[in-house]
């Protein structure tokens, strides 16, 4: 049973309700559960309502779930209280959050130099959409990261933060170089990276076979039998599911481009953790 339970409702009229809101009344109800903490279940209810607002308006406030692994009611009753080298989340003892922290920090820097760009950018725009555009075009990034880019707010680039920034990915790679080979973060991590190339791979599969596998999509009677068209190509019924989520865009030279470079560094650092 799901004995930690969190609902959040939030109603908002009038001039407060975001001009792009299909409504005269903005309603947004979340709800989450947790068997282990009311603070994880918390935690989530609020990243849910933060990304629910962020839908129709842009905030200022960065949605990382990060829970207390320790908080739940067994470890309480055995313990009375978390050891002294557990707890802080911070430490990250088992490594849950590497990949996603590092990534942010780096996403930070690399913003942060490349700021006066930024903002001649933003300043030769009419609207933010237009700066997102401008953005996408003038970096090659997607639409989360363009969007991100436009939500971060002045005060975040000072010259401080970056240096803290760089520091805090020094110490986590040096951190990385010594995770224990038999640990949980080393295992997920190759299955991940082997899960992404293979992502890419039936991208190239569907490239070099594009006419074909669309004909038999809009022939197929239903997407179960699609599955089994596709099959004869290399593709597992699971992952013909990826196939109608693909644009056009996605073949084109530049987009394969991309994808070639992509999966050869996957390939680079998958050969790394196994030879590691």
């Amino acid at each position: 049973m799901r004995c930690n339970q969190v609902s959040i409702f939030i109603e908002r009229f009038g001039e407060y309700v975001p001009k792009e809101y299909p409504g005269d009344v903005q309603r947004i109800n979340v709800y989450c559960d947790d068997s282990r903490s009311i603070y994880a279940a918390l935690s989530k209810a609020y990243a849910m309502a933060i990304n629910e607002l962020n839908e129709y308006e842009r905030i200022g406030v960065r949605t990382n779930v990060m829970t207390n692994e320790f908080a739940s009611n067994d470890y309480r009753e055995m313990k009375q209280k978390p050891g002294r080298d557990k707890n802080k989340y911070e430490d990250d003892i088992k490594f849950e959050y590497y990949d996603s922290s590092i990534k942010l920090h780096k996403d930070f820097i690399w913003t942060y130099e490349h700021s006066a760009e930024i903002m001649e950018i933003i300043q030769n725009c009419e609207n933010v959409k237009d700066v997102e555009l401008a953005l996408k075009e003038k970096f090659d990034l997607t639409d989360y990261q363009a969007r991100k880019i436009a939500q971060i707010r002045l005060d975040m680039l000072s010259k401080a933060k970056y240096e803290s920034a760089k520091e805090e990915v020094e110490r986590m790679e040096n951190r990385a170089n010594n995770i224990p080979v038999e640990s949980t973060f080393v295992r997920d991590k190759i299955r991940n990276l082997k899960s992404e190339i293979r992502k890419l791979e039936v991208y190239f599969i569907v490239a070099e076979n594009y006419e074909e596998i669309m004909r038999s999509y809009t022939e197929a009677e239903d997407f179960r039998m699609f599955r089994k068209c596709v099959n004869e190509y290399g593709i597992e019924p699971m992952e013909a599911s990826m196939i109608p989520y693909f644009t056009v865009k996605d073949f084109s030279k530049s987009e394969r481009a991309k994808r070639v470079e992509r999966l050869k560094n996957l390939k680079e650092e998958l050969q790394s953790w196994e030879e590691e």
